[in-house]
């Protein structure tokens, strides 16, 4: 190995230097409202695209726990959308997304790998009431009671095996009032 010389330090330094130094050009950052103006918001964690892509919102951040793998699977489950259109979006600010720990108030944080302990409950009741309120909008566009409709991998299916889309549904669903009383989909009451 050659020895280290003045004028490679030298160097090293000057090309270090120099790159603190040239100008980073920083684009600001688009409106939220501009980047999802065409998506739905269905309930605080699930938004869907026209396309039908699903967008889960998560709320903790991944830290070597597995909430970006648990967390997506509880919604997507209840929502019984297709894994393959599902992506995956951090997201803060709403009172929704914010855990009590012990005696403490509320807020966004993650911590004693209970992420999922806290969440579960919470994702399911999301994910069952965005399906509930997708499966009203197919009902209303058929004009069938909602007991005749499914739903299977991001689509509702009439009785007769009619489709329609989660992203068809989506504009309709947005401005459906969540239930009050929600069913997931192992046929738990959650009130």
């Amino acid at each position: 190995m050659p020895p280290v010389t003045r004028r490679f330090v030298l160097t090293g330094a000057v090309l270090t230097t120099a790159s603190l130094l040239v100008p980073v050009r920083v684009s600001p950052a688009r409106d939220a409202q501009s980047l999802n103006a065409s998506n739905y918001e269905i309930t605080d964690w699930v938004i869907i695209a026209p396309s039908g892509q699903v967008t889960l919102g998560l709320s903790q951040p991944e830290v070597g726990q597995g909430s970006y793998t648990v967390l997506p699977q509880i919604l997507a489950e209840e929502l019984d959308a297709d894994w393959e259109r599902i992506k995956i979006r951090f997201v803060t600010g709403k009172a929704a997304y914010k855990i009590a720990f012990r005696q403490e108030a509320p807020v966004q944080k993650e911590g004693a790998s209970m992420s999922t302990t806290a969440l579960y409950e919470r994702l399911r009741i999301a994910g069952a009431a965005a399906r509930e309120v997708l499966m009203r909008a197919a009902a209303a566009t058929w004009g069938v009671d909602i007991s005749t409709c499914s739903t299977e991998k991001g689509f509702v299916i009439k009785a007769r095996g009619e489709k329609l889309s989660y992203g068809q549904l989506a504009p309709a669903a947005a401005k459906l009032p969540l239930s009050p009383r929600r069913r997931s989909r192992t046929s738990i009451d959650f009130t």
